[in-house]
């Protein structure tokens, strides 16, 4: 059977019925409202449970209805309305013929449901949505409610590798959320769509077409409507198919429709406005690229249809306010430089054509630039493969220097599957260096992995890290060790920060909700975690196991199954033996259990409120109340017992608010001092080994040391530069190091460099930097 496929445009609450005409050749092989066989889920639907979805097994026995199927959703041909507070699931299963399978042509399914379902083809399973379990039973609940407002469509993929000729077989399992929901519905459609590219998706509220002309069908639904307009031209009637048919001739970029209806006094009755993008053939991208290449707003968007490779020595640009649309599975590989500038108000975005299928990733190998920044990531796979080199992460560092700022990663899936992709974001590895500041983790997996590779993250946001995932994951230790600074982690179902062998230092995070553990510092290594907040973490706010040597100072954990918990994971992989934790200037409060300590652990624990009968041991220890403001607000309030009560040995210079400590008579414990009037100047921006503040490194910098050094040049307004190993002490070793790394290829300095950044408080003073804004 040959059609004329069409879309029905639906993103909002509309009043014109809007069409697309693709004069795609195909045709529908199950309709809506065809008849199916049926199986109400009071018990399994065939013995074994799993038989009733294959090609053979004899349905005679089952009822016979008309899809839709379901309840009190007013789309219902065959109703069911002993569902309710009887049974969760449905099963239904269809045959049809094909006397010979199409060798073009992708085979799409259309499924109207309320609230989940589980899809199979010729017994296979093709598609499963808001369904968690595994296997699915008659039993099986959805995960969460979801209204039956319009289809969603779902490419399975090549009729040619799903059909087969002669006899097929479609079924589903529909699935409610409870006994007592409210409603059900479950209504699919199967066709067949020509093969190659597709000629059209849609975004949002757009249509991205891939040619320059479409057919455009308006049906008004205001039963007074006479006429339709179009950009105040009248659009012809077609009587054979009682609509309104516009031909749209499409230039290069963003096309946008004003569709008005009109009744016979010529009033607008109805009025939409339809946008669409025409991507020209410049607009496609795919393969190698051949020289240095800037892509730019001209037009607006682009179509990835093949993997992108930027070889070495080619560098790709990336300007604002450009979206990139990638096929299935599709990546970009960059082994030259790729620079991605988006803005605050125009951001680079990368998507998928359909919600539905997952693009592959952007992956740096051996890069010699690799940064991005203003940019939102999304429906990746978080996995892809080169050249037989697999490659995970939505984005992936190797061997090279990461630099991610402003972007957001979202709409990761992660599988119910530990085999597959679990919606990561960035991961830096093999001798790779990332820098991630001001970026947001929205619903994904895990957030940022780094192997024995210094990462520096800072002001980021994590909310809802799904699956057995940590917002961030440090393996193995790094010179310098990694820094996780200032960032937000709200809700998680693992941990919010898990370094394994790590000697990370973990400053100034507010870590909420986690279903797990806030932090967990695992295996040998010296971690430092100073003026961080933990609130309601479930399992502990703090884990210290497997011979890991933490110093906690003026940290802040409260309402958290345990505050601190000592002990052995008892993992093969892992050190043997507890955890060895030393707390100063800390407060624990309000968890049930405020220390447990198990596998020959050891804390010492010294001028820290805990919560107990009586003071833990050890010097200027208290379980008073430390009055906090309120319990969303965890600084002090006057006459708290906190308040200079700490000590100043091993304390922190600043507070979590960049208040100096102390800024009263003492130390106070937490991270907040109380009522600091006047807080420090924010830290100044630099690039270390820059000493004469031109904005290259070069012989004039060692020149500048010497002079400083022997001369007696100065006074100097940032000493920081110079001090090009970051020992805290300027001297004739950082001379050598900048002479090794410009002539000899020695390392280059530390922190902050190439970029502007800022530094820690290590007695070298910085007032101005001429290079950094």
């Amino acid at each position: 059977m040959v059609l004329a496929l069409s879309f029905t445009w639906a993103p909002w609450a509309q009043t014109l019925e809007i069409e697309f005409d693709l004069a795609a050749t195909g045709g529908e092989l199950i309709s809506e409202g065809d008849q199916w066989s049926y199986f109400k889920g009071e018990e399994a639907p065939s013995d074994p449970d799993t038989t009733w979805k294959e090609i053979d097994f004899d349905a005679n026995h089952w009822l016979v209805g008309a899809s839709g199927f379901g309840y009190d959703d007013g789309d219902d041909k065959t109703e069911l309305l002993d569902m309710e507070d009887n049974y969760l699931s449905v099963f239904i299963r269809k045959e049809f013929t094909i006397n010979e399978v199409p060798t073009e042509g992708r085979l799409i399914l259309e499924v109207n449901y309320d609230d989940g379902f589980v899809c199979y083809l010729n017994g296979v399973e093709v598609e499963k949505q808001n369904i968690v379990d595994d296997p699915v039973t008659f039993e099986t609940e959805a995960d969460d409610p979801h209204e039956a407002d319009s289809f969603e469509r779902f490419d399975l993929g090549l009729a040619s590798e799903l059909l087969q000729n002669g006899k097929n077989v479609l079924a589903l399992s529909g699935h409610n959320t409870s006994l007592g929901s409210s409603d059900f519905t479950l209504i699919p459609i199967l066709k067949v769509e020509s093969g190659g590219a597709p000629t059209i998706f849609q975004d949002g509220n757009r249509w991205i077409s891939t040619r320059p002309t479409l057919s455009v069908t308006i049906r008004p639904e205001d039963n007074d409507a006479t006429q339709v307009r179009i950009d105040g031209q009248s659009v012809n009637f077609d009587e054979s198919s009682g609509a309104f048919i516009y031909e749209a001739d499409l230039e290069a970029g963003l096309n946008s429709l004003n569709i008005e209806s009109l009744n016979d006094s010529g009033e607008v009755v109805e009025n939409e406005s339809l946008e669409l993008i025409y991507l020209a053939e410049d607009a496609i991208l795919g393969g190698e690229l051949t020289e240095d290449t800037t892509w730019s707003q001209a037009q607006g968007a682009f179509f990835v249809t093949s993997d992108v490779i930027v070889p070495d020595g080619i560098s790709l640009t990336i300007e604002e306010g450009l979206t990139f649309y990638f096929e299935e599975d599709v990546s970009i590989f960059v082994f030259g430089s790729m620079s991605v500038n988006g803005t605050e108000t125009n951001r680079v975005r990368f998507t998928s054509k359909s919600t539905n299928e997952l693009w592959g990733m952007i992956v740096f190998d051996n890069a010699e630039t690799a940064q991005i920044s203003h940019a939102l990531i999304e429906y990746s796979s978080s996995t892809s493969e080169y050249d037989g080199k697999d490659y995970f992460g939505a984005v992936e560092a190797i061997n090279c220097a990461l630099v991610i700022e402003h972007t957001t990663f979202q709409n990761l899936p992660v599988s119910s599957s530990s085999d597959a992709p679990q919606g990561d974001a960035i991961t830096v590895i093999e001798n790779a260096t990332g820098k991630i500041s001001h970026c947001q983790f929205l619903s994904i997996g895990e957030g940022i992995h780094s192997d024995q590779c210094y990462v520096r993250i800072e002001h980021c946001y994590f909310e809802d890290i799904t699956g057995d995932n940590d917002g961030i994951d440090l393996e193995g230790e790094s010179d310098p060790p990694c820094e996780v600074l200032f960032n937000t982690f709200i809700g998680a179902d693992d941990d919010a920060i898990n370094p394994t062998g790590s000697s990370a230092r973990i400053i100034g995070n507010y870590i909420e909700g986690c279903r797990d553990h806030g932090m967990v510092l695992r295996n040998k290594a010296f971690p430092y975690v100073e003026n961080n907040i933990l609130v309601d973490c479930r399992a502990a706010g703090i884990a210290i196991e497997n011979q890991n040597e933490a110093l906690l100072i003026n940290n802040t954990i409260v309402r958290c199954g345990r505050g601190l918990r000592l002990f052995d994971l008892g993992r093969p992989e892992l050190d043997p033996g507890g955890g060895i934790g030393t707390a100063i200037n800390c407060i624990i409060w309000d968890c049930p259990s405020p220390v447990t300590i198990e596998d020959d652990s050891i804390l010492t624990a010294t001028y820290c409120i805990i919560e107990g009968d009586e003071p833990w041991p050890g010097e200027g220890n208290s379980n008073e109340d430390p009055m906090f403001i309120s319990d969303t607000d965890f600084r002090l309030q006057a006459g708290s017992p906190a308040i200079n009560a700490g000590t100043e040995e091993d304390a922190p210079a600043v507070d979590r608010d960049g208040n100096s400590r102390p800024c009263g008579g003492g130390i106070d414990m937490g991270a907040y001092e109380y009522d600091c009037d006047d807080p420090p100047p924010p830290p100044e921006n630099f690039i270390r080994g820059d000493a004469n503040e031109d904005g290259v490194i070069n012989l004039g910098d060692v020149l500048f040391k010497l002079s400083y050094l022997f001369l007696g040049a100065g006074p100097i307004a940032c000493e920081k530069p110079l001090d090009f190993n970051d020992d805290e002490i300027i001297d004739l070793a950082d001379v050598l190091g900048s002479l090794t790394y410009q002539f000899l290829g020695g390392a280059p300095p530390a922190h902050p460099f190439p970029n502007c950044g800022e530094d820690g408080d290590d007695g070298l003073q910085c007032s101005s930097f001429n290079a950094c804004p």
